[in-house]
Order: structure tokens, then sequence, then C-alpha cells
């Protein structure tokens, strides 16, 4: 790893020279990782405090009652590697990854407190007896991995996501778990904060569908069980709605049902943040839509139709529009093409449009709508990404039903050159069972689209436009990708 990348310098006098001047304006924040340098299958038990050691990779080591108070740790890799009763007060792990490692303790004197863990990546880790206190530890994926017996408490996991995590013998009562996502988790005597649960994404409809030794806490009766706990939900709406507090109104509202409610809630909710100018709550109301699966294309559309009318967010001042600009791709990714299960189509088109040729590309766009209007349906959402290459590139993403995309498909490959296969692509890729009246309606479907797309590409070509095309499809499991060049 030393001489990963070439030295660059004459002597070695120069080097020292460069280190010396380091040493002297910047002292030990200079040491660039020094202590680190053995990195693989060593054993690390000083003081390493006030120290920066950004950019670390450690592999198979052992950090035993290391002390790492305030030292700065950003952007470094942790790969199976065991940290016990290790001291990170006040501390930047933050922007790191920890990959099949195990941080543990034996008391609540050393562990994470005070601490930036923020931005990081967490994978099949364990995390025993750890005290967390105090510390900031959002926007955080934690993956396959197991808390067991961790004292949390006072610390912020807002915008992190546990996916597939195990939590063992644990309260986890003070502490802020607003906007954070369990995706499958399992829990084993544990007990959630009583006023955080309707702020967090999934723990509602996974509490009411699952078995798991759960708990909500109580100052009154110190804790209560899953099912009196949801025998209160109903009778907490109101006092939300009162104090405008949409978010948790509309989870309530979802996991009992009542999704019409839980729409008109979300949509309060945004006009309430485009009121305020606050994207970053926007952001929470689109991803509250999308999950579960509880609210249909429809009312997605009229959700993104609201955000992408800038009316509905004026009167602003520039830094607040520079952030609605910022924000709106966000809101479309969440919105239209955040579902990972339903089958998508994805064509990346070369042209020969030349970057002064505005009206082409105008041209080229307004053709492509042609072609998908003739598989309109509520249930399809399109998407066309510019690419300012020279010549023009374009990113075209389709969702939705299978049977409708592969006719998009058959359309979208006409219009670039002949395909002497396309029967037989669309073959390969339906490796399904459809209905005779399925069948009749996709060759109505694909005749009409024959048509357009024959006219569309002479049309194209009277503009002296000619593409090549890359279409595959993805959340399909039996497609195949398939090129046309």
């Amino acid at each position: 790893m030393k001489n990963f990348v070439p030295v660059l310098v004459s002597n070695n006098a120069e080097i020292t020279q460069g280190k010396q001047l380091l040493i002297k304006h910047a002292g030990h924040a200079a040491n660039n990782n020094s202590f680190f340098q053995k990195a693989y299958q060593a054993n690390y038990s000083d003081n390493y405090s006030f120290l920066s050691l950004k950019r670390s990779r450690l592999l198979d080591c052992v950090c035993d009652h290391a002390d790492f108070t305030a030292s700065a740790f950003s952007g470094s890799v942790f790969q199976e590697t065991l940290f016990r009763d290790c001291n990170f007060k006040n501390a930047s792990i933050d922007f790191c990854l920890f990959y099949k490692c195990c941080l543990e303790a034996e008391n609540d004197e050393n562990g994470i407190i005070n601490t930036n863990w923020g931005n990081s990546n967490i994978i099949e880790s364990q995390i025993s007896n750890l005290p967390i206190l105090q510390s900031t530890v959002s926007n955080v994926l934690f993956e396959d991995s197991t808390f067991h017996k961790a004292k949390i408490e006072y610390s912020t996991f807002e915008n992190s996501v546990f996916r597939n995590c195990r939590f063992e013998k644990m309260e986890l009562r003070n502490l802020n778990l607003e906007y954070v996502e369990f995706i499958n988790p399992s829990f084993d005597d544990v007990v959630l904060p009583y006023a955080q649960i309707p702020y967090i994404f999934g723990i509602l409809l996974y509490m009411r569908d699952s078995n798991d030794s759960l708990w909500i806490s109580s100052t009154s009766d110190n804790k209560i069980s899953v099912d009196e706990y949801f025998s209160l939900l109903p009778s907490m709406v109101p006092y939300y709605l009162s104090e405008q507090e949409y978010f948790p109104a509309a989870n309530i509202y979802i996991v009992l049902n009542e999704y019409e409610k839980a729409f008109e809630t979300i949509m309060n909710g945004m006009k309430k943040a485009g009121y305020e100018k606050n994207f970053r709550m926007l952001k929470y109301f689109c991803k509250l839509a999308i999950k579960s699966g509880w609210c249909n294309r429809k009312k997605i559309k009229q959700l993104y139709a609201f955000i992408y009318d800038i009316n509905n967010f004026e009167p602003m001042i520039e830094y607040e529009r520079h952030n609605y600009y910022m924000h709106l791709g966000e809101f479309r990714k969440i919105l239209l093409f955040h579902n990972d299960t339903l089958p998508t189509l994805h064509m990346h088109i070369h042209t020969n449009i030349l970057p002064h040729e505005i009206e082409k590309v105008s041209f080229l766009v307004h053709t492509l709508d042609q072609i998908l209007d003739t598989v309109k349906n509520d249930d399809v959402i399109s998407s066309v990404e510019l690419h300012h290459e020279s010549p023009y590139d374009l990113i075209l993403i389709v969702i939705g039903a299978f049977l409708v995309l592969q006719t998009a498909a058959k359309g979208l490959s006409l219009i670039c050159e002949p395909v002497k296969d396309i029967q037989e692509i669309i073959m390969n890729q339906q490796q399904i069972k459809l209905n005779q009246q399925e069948i009749q309606l996709n060759l109505e479907k694909i005749n009409k689209m024959n048509h357009i797309a024959e006219e569309s590409r002479k049309n194209l070509e009277s503009q002296n436009i000619f593409l090549q095309g890359n279409i595959y499809f993805t959340n399909f499991q039996q497609g195949k990708k398939f090129k046309k060049k």
C-alpha cells in the first residue's frame, strides 16, 4: 500500500523538509494516520486522543482500551475489527464504514459519547453493551447488524435506516428516532419510546403484524404492551392535527388502513411545509407516501404535481428558490422512481445532436413523449434525463407493468434503427403467462405503436436525427439484458 501511488519527488530530503514544515506549523494535526500504518492484524491500545486519523484503514485488527478522545476518523474503513472498551468521547467517526466489526464495552465510561457518527455505514456488525450517549448518529445505514444490551440515550438517529437488524434486551426511551426507517427488524425484550413511534417509518406496521417481545415506554406505568398502545392510537390523531403535526397523524391513519385520510393529511402537511419552505420535511412526506405501497400511482402523481408547481411555494427569496430547485430532483426520485420492485425499462440513447441544436433536442423529447403516450397508463411513470455531451445523450426510465413496458420497448427500438430480432427479444423478455385478453390488448397496442414509431422514425430522419439505443429491464425476474446498436 505504501507505494500504491508513485512518489513524484526526487529525493528523501524533499520529503523530510515537507514533513518538518507540517510538524512545525500544524503539530499533531498533521500526523496523517501515521499511528495506523500497520493496519492489518495489528493491536492498538494506546492514547490516540486529539489526533487526526482520517481515512484510516484497519483490517482484522484489535483496538483494546484505546483512547480515541476527540480524534478525527472521518472517512475511515474498518473491516473485521474489534473495538473493546475504547473511548470515542467527542470523536468524529462520520462517513466511515464498519464492516463485520464488533464494538463492545464493559461499562458506561467508554463508548460513543458526545460523538459524531453520522453518514456512516455499519454492515454485518455487532454492537454489544456499548453506550451511545449524547451523540449524533444521523443519516446512517445499519444493515444485518445486532444490538445487544446497548445503552442508547439522548442521541439523534434522524434519517437513519435499520435494515435486517436485531435488537436484544434494550430500552430505547430517551432518544430521537424521528424519520428513522426500520426494514425487517427483529426485537427481543425491547422498549421503544412512546412519543417517537408515530414519527418512524415502518415501525407501526411492523408492530401491528409481528409477535416480537416489544414494549412501549410509559412515564406513569414504566411500559405498556403493543396492544394497549394500539388501542390509544386513534385518540392521538386529533391532538396531532390540532398541532399541525401532519406526519404522525398520517402515519397513524396508514396503519389503521384509513388511506383517504392519510392522503389528505399528507397533502395538508406538504402545503404547510411549502408555506414554511421546509424542504427537508417535504422530503419525509414524499417518503411516507410511497412506503408500504398504500398510495396508488394516481395519488403519487398528484403529490408530485403539487411539488412541481413552484407557485405553491411562492413567494420565495433567492436562497429559498435555490433550495427548491436543488431538492426538486430528489422529490421526483422519491415519488416517481423509489419503487424498487416494479419492472423498469431503461434506455440509453446516443444521438448525433450537437450542443447548439437545441431545437432538435426538443423535437426528440417530443417524439419520445408521443411514443410513450401510446401506452399511456395511470400506473406508468416516465422520466427523460438529458446529458450535455457532444453530441447529446439521453437516459429514459419508464416504470410500470411489464406488459406495458414491453410494448414501449418495441416502439422505442423502432426509432433507432431497424431491429431484425425484436420479436425474439420480446419473447425472451416475456417468460410469463398471459391470458387471451391481455395478449389481444398487447397486440392492439403494438400495432398502434408500430404505426406511431414508424412515423416518428421518418420525422426524425427528416430532421437529420439518428439514434443508437441500449435498452434493458430491471426488476423482472426472467428478463435478460438486450442491446440495440
